[in-house]
């Protein structure tokens, strides 16, 4: 398990959360551009994220 420290900030953002490289790759992340998703292994199985193009 690693973990990861998260700045918040109060900003006008068209993002929820920026992650960087390191951070997607210390959760095994894995992105998927075509299909706005990502998925992550857990510990109860694989969670998927989904964009929504609006």
């Amino acid at each position: 398990m690693n973990i990861v420290s998260f700045a918040v900030i109060r900003a006008n953002s068209s993002y929820n959360a920026i992650l960087g490289r390191t951070t997607l790759n210390s959760f095994g992340m894995v992105i998927s551009t075509p299909h706005i998703c990502t998925k992550f292994p857990t510990s109860s199985g694989v969670v998927t994220i989904r964009g929504d193009v609006r």
